[in-house]
């Protein structure tokens, strides 16, 4: 069982009564995330969002190709960082921290990776572990749709990974290493193709890649099962463009829409990032199918975790 110990991140003056002006960074498997706002430490709420803003950098590719990150990221994420850092502090922000996820904690050289970003901006960075990471994840979610953190359940795509997490009550979060970099190279190993694009897709490749990713997932925790079905599933992150938009999408919406794009070539897709666009849809007919989930109620964070390490402050989770 995992229990967390959450503290409230309380290091300098309040700039006015119980207010203080944050700055936090979502460094993900593919992109990194800030979020600056003023926070009430006394009631633990966002009271203004200042600024927002996702930059993609793409740490699980490098990952998933040499086991370890480049100094070509290294470079870049420090840029990306200092620019935002920048921004908050022309904000007010005064506080500064970060975590890294599910690319940083498979890299080889991970940890060194985070203490070089955090020696050259002055940001305080950590790499978390999948249950901080889920809790966070829930925490960012509770705050948006205005309820408490035992009434939903939050189901989370990134880039490298998935979590789906609950309070149960205690927090229970399951986590797989698929996320919408990962499930690519999976549908290259059997195109046996050095490509990073994996369109277009046949039908014998979907279902091959349906069939590999379903059989790859363990079942999820008996609290977990209980809680999908008696609370709303919140849907956060990388769910795909194509039907999140849909209040709530279907098991069915994803399906159709794999259909009307298999062995369509990328062009004629709709999306921003239309090479991912059907692998998208069918990770996530991989997750519902496999777990029995019906229906995913989308919401649009600000930035990642960010909202929940602005009010939260995770100080660390333990094994006893």
């Amino acid at each position: 069982m995992i229990r967390l110990i959450i503290g409230i991140l309380i290091l300098s003056t309040p700039l006015s009564g119980d207010l203080v002006c944050r700055a936090a960074f979502d460094i993900g498997s593919g992109s990194i995330k800030y979020l600056v706002a003023t926070v009430n430490t006394e009631t633990e709420n966002i009271e203004e969002v200042l600024d927002a803003d996702s930059i993609l950098t793409p740490f699980s590719a490098d990952v998933s190709q040499h086991g370890f990150l480049g100094e070509h990221l290294e470079k870049e994420a420090v840029q990306t960082l200092l620019n935002f850092k920048i921004r908050a502090e022309r904000l007010g922000a005064q506080e500064f921290t970060g975590v890294a996820t599910a690319a940083f904690r498979a890299a080889s050289n991970g940890t060194a990776f985070i203490a070089r970003l955090q020696e050259q901006t002055g940001i305080e960075l950590s790499i978390i572990s999948t249950e901080q990471e889920g809790y966070l994840g829930l925490l960012s979610a509770a705050l948006k749709v205005g309820l408490s953190l035992d009434q939903i359940v939050v189901y989370d795509i990134g880039a490298g990974s998935f979590q789906i997490s609950a309070m149960t009550p205690e927090l229970t979060v399951y986590s797989a290493p698929f996320g919408r970099l990962t499930i690519v190279t999976l549908i290259n190993q059997f195109k046996k193709s050095p490509q990073n694009n994996p369109n277009p897709i046949d039908p014998f490749l979907y279902h091959q890649t349906l069939t590999s990713l379903i059989t790859q997932l363990p079942p999820l925790h008996p609290k977990l099962v209980e809680a999908v079905a008696t609370r709303p599933l919140i849907g956060v992150s990388a769910h795909s463009k194509v039907v999140r938009f849909k209040t709530p999408y279907q098991r069915h919406h994803v399906q159709t829409a794999i259909q009307a794009r298999i062995g369509k070539e990328e062009e004629t897709f709709t999306t921003d990032l239309p090479q991912l666009e059907l692998s998208d849809l069918i990770l996530m007919e991989g997750i519902m199918t496999r777990f029995g989930l019906n229906e995913v109620q989308y919401v649009s964070l600000d930035a990642g975790l960010t909202a929940g390490l602005l009010v939260g402050g995770l100080e660390h989770a333990t094994t006893p």
